[in-house]
């Protein structure tokens, strides 16, 4: 007896069915279960750094809450005109030992807007807050990916949802639906201009961050500092705006790579950069919990004793970082 095609047809899309419904099921990398309704609740607030001086960024700012339907809450951004004006907490001796060049003033407003917000925010009931800069484009399904991300918030204290270096490469962390993924990396991607924090890891920021010694990009980076666990969103959920320069100059990269610097500086530069590197790569060897390795990375990287390398090893958290400065073994 014959098979009708309809039959045949049947067969074929049930077992397609089955494929995609083995393809998504719970725990795999593409997981479109049903969510919670803890993740329908909204997105949180978003906070955007908008400067007077610049009331093109505001306008531009208004049309994609409007474009959006987003409601955004602005925080007049603090703009020092010169050194002047810098505050008693800017290390100017710690840049010239270390760096040999000042932060720009926009570099110094920028973090000082920050540090206004998270302590705003720790302040706050809130569970999650999103800071914007105000020279981003948001892209399409904001809402839903940031939701998302709010959902999965036991996963990170701070969630980037963009980065600015994209020759640095990450590891996936986990999925949040077919698109959207968390990435972990050792190297951070730097930037600020769109971020979600929780209040907790904004007061971890304030008490690391009461000397401004960096960008502000860079003294979040130095997570093996804080000990806060910076996670990245990807594909990016938010662009900077080309139509819109940056108002903090690049003059800062460009003095740290100018082959006219002193060949002293270049390596000082060269060693601080290797210096950091090493740090993040043994907070997150401690953070796997391989405490033999990194016992053994410490005691030959600072010439601490092995029995305090151990100790360190299996306490990341250990004095806001658990590496301690070069120098302190001798200090003891």
């Amino acid at each position: 007896m014959g098979i009708a095609a309809n039959e045949i047809d049947q067969f074929s899309r049930g077992c397609f069915m089955l494929n995609i419904r083995q393809s998504l099921r719970p725990g795999s990398d593409c997981d479109l279960s049903p969510e919670p309704m803890e993740s329908l609740r909204g997105i949180p607030p978003i906070h955007v750094i908008s400067m007077k001086s610049r009331p093109e960024r505001r306008r531009h700012m208004e049309g994609e809450g409007r474009r959006l339907g987003l409601k955004f809450q602005f925080l007049d951004a603090i703009e020092p005109q010169n050194k002047q004006d810098y505050p008693p907490n800017y290390d100017a001796a710690y840049r010239k030992k270390h760096f040999g060049y000042d932060l720009t003033p926009g570099e110094v407003g920028c973090f000082l807007s920050h540090r206004l917000l998270w302590k705003k925010c720790a302040a706050s009931k809130d569970e999650v807050w999103c800071i914007l800069e105000d020279d981003v484009h948001l892209g399409d399904g904001f809402q839903k990916k940031v939701t998302l991300a709010v959902h999965a918030r036991k996963e990170w204290d701070l969630l980037r949802l963009m980065s600015e270096r994209y020759d640095r490469r990450g590891k996936i962390h986990r999925h949040l639906d077919c698109e959207a993924r968390l990435m972990a990396y050792i190297k951070q991607p730097q930037g600020t201009a769109a971020y979600l924090i929780q209040p907790h890891a904004a007061q971890v920021l304030l008490e690391s961050t009461q000397r401004i010694r960096e960008p502000v990009d860079n003294a979040v980076d130095q997570y093996w500092q804080h000990g806060l666990r910076l996670l990245v969103l990807d594909p990016p959920l938010v662009s900077i705006d080309p139509a819109l320069p940056s108002a903090i100059q690049a003059r800062g990269w460009e003095v740290d790579h100018s082959e006219r610097r002193p060949w002293w500086r270049r390596l000082q530069r060269d060693l601080r950069n290797g210096r950091e590197d090493l740090r993040a790569r043994i907070h997150t060897l401690a953070r796997q919990k391989r405490f033999w390795l990194v016992a053994l990375l410490c005691t030959g990287a600072i010439g601490l004793p092995v029995h305090e390398a151990l100790a360190f090893s299996h306490d990341p958290s250990r004095g806001r970082g658990f590496m301690p400065p070069i120098g302190a073994a001798k200090a003891r």
